[in-house]
């Protein structure tokens, strides 16, 4: 009897050293995901612009604007419109274009689409896509969402919210 229960306990002992193995190859990978996701960086803030004309100005539609982002992201921006459609409701127009902030640790290059109304105090949407930058942003993605006020006479005032995303 002796005999059979030695073996059985080098097979446990064996079933238990392979699964202490598999448990730290698991805690070892599993570790390295969240490293990974330590470069996602939750932002929000406010920011303000003003419009900026003239040869400055290198839209093909003739809009661009410049400001300062406060929060989560500090820097001076620039949003140039590529694209400007009417929609559907007369006083609404939707927008493309590209946003560069300047930050101390770098730039942020973005993607920007978005919808404001001519009426009012401007309310304006936007959804911005990080899509690069250099510094501490090189290889940067991620997400910005602006919500507020825009006019051509009075600029922006906004707040953001999002997430960039860092290597």
């Amino acid at each position: 009897m002796l005999a059979r229960r030695v073996p059985r306990r080098r097979g446990l002992l064996m079933m238990v050293s392979v699964l202490s193995a598999l448990s730290l190859g698991m805690v070892a990978f599993l570790g390295a995901q969240a490293g990974a996701v330590q470069g996602v960086m939750p932002v929000s803030g406010h920011l303000t612009s003003h419009v900026v004309a003239g040869p400055e100005c290198a839209s093909p539609v003739g809009i661009c604007t410049a400001g300062t982002l406060n929060g989560g992201i500090q820097g001076d921006f620039q949003f140039t419109a590529l694209t400007l459609t009417p929609t559907g409701v007369p006083t609404v127009f939707s927008y493309t274009g590209t946003i560069e902030v300047q930050t101390k640790d770098g730039d942020i290059h973005i993607s920007d689409a978005g919808a404001f109304d001519t009426t009012g105090d401007g309310p304006v949407v936007d959804l911005s896509t990080i899509t690069g930058g250099s510094g501490k942003f090189e290889g940067a993605s991620g997400y910005i969402e602006i919500y507020g006020t825009f006019t051509f006479a009075a600029g922006g005032n906004s707040d953001y919210k999002g997430k960039v995303i860092t290597s």
